[in-house]
């Protein structure tokens, strides 16, 4: 597995990691992307918490932890539940393929936000910087979502986007749903604290 290539040519890996069939492989590349992904979390939570609070580098340690232990569970999950849906569009499907699309298509983005979540400590010209080189590893992983779900559940392009986008509707769907329900619960629970304060 070559890194430059999880980074910078990932349909290169993704042709690597179809030939190989192995899942041990695509869960190393989920964890090195959950690495990156929870270390870019941990500086940008650096930047915004130093202003308010003197963070220790303990709590900082077990926040990005935490985070990368949730991205591979969601990565693991959002696999399986990716996988379904292929299958359901009458794909090829494996658990393999729906973990490996994920796993393939999140490094590019981890090391987009976690180059992004340093230039965000420039003064004054962070922001732009930071949008402007987080932008290609971010459509670069994106395109590698389109290309995996193509080449890991060999299908053709078409198929890919259905499948992608129904994946991407239905977690947002569920994403507004859980929303809605906590700002009604939260609005709720105002509310009533207010018609009984005591």
């Amino acid at each position: 597995m070559n890194f430059i290539n999880l980074i910078w040519k990932p349909n290169l890996a993704v042709d690597e990691a179809v030939k190989k069939k192995e899942i041990k492989d695509s869960i190393v590349v989920l964890i090195i992307g959950a690495i990156l992904m929870a270390l870019a979390f941990a500086i940008l939570f650096s930047n915004i918490a130093a202003s308010f609070t003197s963070l220790n580098i303990i709590g900082l340690v077990f926040f990005a932890i935490i985070c990368a232990v949730l991205i591979i569970l969601a990565g693991l999950i959002k696999g399986f539940f990716l996988y379904k849906v292929m299958e359901a569009l009458g794909t090829k499907s494996s658990y393999f393929a729906g973990v490996s699309t994920f796993a393939y298509s999140l490094v590019p983005i981890s090391v987009g936000f976690l180059l992004a979540s340093l230039l965000f400590k420039i003064p004054d010209l962070g922001m732009l910087l930071a949008f402007l080189i987080a932008t290609p590893f971010v459509l670069l992983g994106t395109a590698t979502m389109y290309n995996g779900v193509k080449t890991f559940f060999k299908t053709d392009m078409i198929i890919a986007l259905v499948g992608v986008s129904a994946f991407m509707l239905g977690v947002l769907l569920v994403f507004y749903f859980v929303l809605i329900y906590s700002i009604m619960q939260s609005s709720g629970t105002l509310v009533s604290s207010m018609m009984y304060p005591f």
